[in-house]
């Protein structure tokens, strides 16, 4: 089949990447043919060796938006989605692709889809949904049950249960999440002999994950051998760099390694491969129900 990865994220690191990678390889490695369709001026973290195409309509950030500029950014953003979708139903009647995928969706993008030809395909589109916590779940459930009527527009949500918080609907169907693996070095786990801990953590820096907190708590210890922190953080928002920034600068001299920008690839699998324990002090509430890489 022909496949087509509709990729409207972009990022500078976090497991959006490392996903849409899982995607294309398995996908090949089954005989299809997959092809990314992103919007205009799109930038790859990743080198997928796949076609790309591009859609008119540029991403739109809401990186520093405050206000009546995030209002305008956000109908922006929905404007050019709706522009996006119309391009991939117009692409599919044409027969561009035999089947869509949506990796990294919300009930944002079913709303969207509610209201959008492409509801009408004549392929199959996949929207993944990378959990659903119970404050947005009612609005899921709405836009889904919309959708029922059209037999080729399917949700997957990655959960580790047969439901999708105690609800079954024929169009929405659970899916185990991946495991990511060192697929690009030479790796076999076996007991380190270093005198040295060395403590990891990994992922996109948020405000909301408390690392201030958690380096208290690490600082505070009293351990009986040499022990390395390891803090790397990728951010996406100026908000977010600025206050990373200021952690570095704060806790400089307390024996903490930072690493302020994304690891990809075959430089993330090292990263990971080197420590001997991995820490993620995902204190949002919605981290119960949100998957991600680290997981």
């Amino acid at each position: 089949m022909r496949l087509a990865i509709f990729e409207n994220i972009m990022t500078s690191g976090g497991h959006e990447i490392e996903f849409d990678r899982i995607l294309v390889e398995e996908l090949a490695a089954r005989g299809h043919e997959i092809s990314f369709y992103v919007p205009e001026r799109f930038r790859f973290q990743f080198d997928y060796h796949v076609p790309a195409v591009e859609l008119s309509g540029r991403v739109v950030s809401y990186a520093n938006a405050r206000g009546i500029k995030k209002i305008v950014a956000a109908a922006r953003r929905e404007v050019n989605r709706q522009r996006w979708f119309r391009q991939l139903y117009e692409r599919a009647c044409r027969g561009e692709m035999d089947g869509i995928i949506v990796p990294t969706s919300t009930y944002r993008y079913l709303r969207a889809l509610n209201v959008s030809p492409l509801r009408r395909s004549p392929v199959p589109i996949v929207f993944i949904l990378h959990g659903i916590n119970p404050g947005e779940a009612p609005k899921f459930f709405k836009e889904a049950e919309k959708l029922i009527p059209h037999p080729n527009i399917r949700m997957a949500v990655l959960t580790f249960t047969d439901h999708v918080l105690g609800r079954r609907m024929a169009n929405v169907h659970p899916m185990y999440p991946p495991t990511y693996t060192a697929r690009d070095i030479d790796y076999t786990p076996m007991p380190r002999k270093s005198d040295v801990l060395t403590v990891g953590f990994f992922g996109q820096y948020r405000r909301e994950k408390n690392l201030r907190g958690f380096l208290e708590v690490y600082l505070a210890g009293r351990y009986t051998r040499p022990v390395r922190l390891l803090v790397q953080g990728a951010t996406m928002h100026e908000e977010d760099a600025r206050d990373f920034e200021r952690i570095i600068a704060e806790y400089a001299g307390c024996g903490i390694e930072f690493l302020h920008r994304g690891l990809v690839g075959e430089e993330w699998q090292r990263a990971i491969a080197g420590i001997d324990a991995l820490l993620m002090p995902y204190s949002a509430p919605r981290y119960l129900y949100h998957w991600g890489g680290m997981l």
